[in-house]
């Protein structure tokens, strides 16, 4: 089975957003981490495979990577599930080319113009023309409210285990599709081609390991879930691209009485 990527590398790491340490944000102990994702009902459970994950058809994993982590952390905050569409955000950033995208462009199209329910949206659209005008107007009902730069490992586990998901880039290639018996995959030192999200982190042996949200289909990996370390994959993909973290969506104006939205709050 061909799996397909998209993320396009840039000439220097972004830094348009501030970062999670310059904003303030809450920077965790790895015994504090780990006692709060103990304390929690792990993000697999809360988001199965078989509803959450979803496979892409073009070189939109940039999109499909920001759209369901802004999903998940709607769920997160209390809004009812609303799976949102990667083509559509894809088909912002892509310059009017199924020839991929960067990350930063990603996260910054979801804070001005957001995206549309994923049923709005054929898979298999990229182009901006290919999007409805009803599909094009509900799109700011779905922007990303709070975004913020991930630097660090302990920058990135600090805004999953409070309740943040994140949108980082790896690298296919080396052993990178290949899992170890604790569902891990395999070191690659690539510049990083590939946008996933991550919805969780756990602590084993005192080691951080995040939990990757593929956009390859349920086939892939552990039932279309992975994780990942930042000595196997990640300390070489950030070092070319920023990684994000975000919280939820504004408020919809379609919803009524919203949960709050509580800067920083442990979920």
């Amino acid at each position: 089975m061909i799996f397909k990527t998209g993320l396009l590398v840039p000439a220097k790491r972004p830094e348009f957003f501030t970062s999670w340490t310059d904003a303030g944000m809450p920077l965790l102990s790895v015994e504090k981490i780990a006692e709060i994702v103990a304390s929690r009902k792990p993000r697999r459970e809360l988001f199965p495979s078989n509803k959450w994950i979803k496979r892409q058809l073009n070189n939109d994993c940039n999109g499909w990577a920001g759209a369901g982590a802004l999903s998940r952390a709607r769920v997160l905050r209390g809004c009812q599930p609303v799976f949102l569409s990667g083509p559509c955000l894809y088909a912002q950033i892509n310059g009017g080319r199924d020839a991929g995208s960067m990350l930063d462009d990603g996260m910054q199209a979801l804070l001005k113009n957001g995206t549309c329910p994923y049923d709005m949206v054929d898979p298999q659209i990229w182009r901006w023309s290919g999007i409805s005008s009803e599909a094009k107007a509900a799109m700011s009902r779905f922007r990303a409210h709070e975004c913020h730069r991930v630097d660090t490992e302990i920058e990135l586990a600090s805004a999953l285990a409070v309740g943040y998901q994140c949108v980082i880039a790896v690298h296919v290639g080396g052993r990178y599709q290949s899992l170890d018996s604790r569902g891990i995959r395999g070191e690659s030192r690539g510049p990083g081609n590939h946008a996933v999200g991550c919805q969780d982190v756990r602590v084993v042996d005192g080691e951080l390991q995040f939990d990757e949200t593929g956009s390859w289909g349920t086939q892939n990996g552990t039932n279309g879930y992975a994780w990942l370390t930042w000595a196997r994959t990640l300390r070489w993909t950030v070092q070319n691209h920023a990684f994000y973290a975000v919280r939820s969506t504004v408020d919809d104006p379609q919803s009524v009485n919203p949960p709050p939205i509580t800067r920083g709050k442990i979920a």
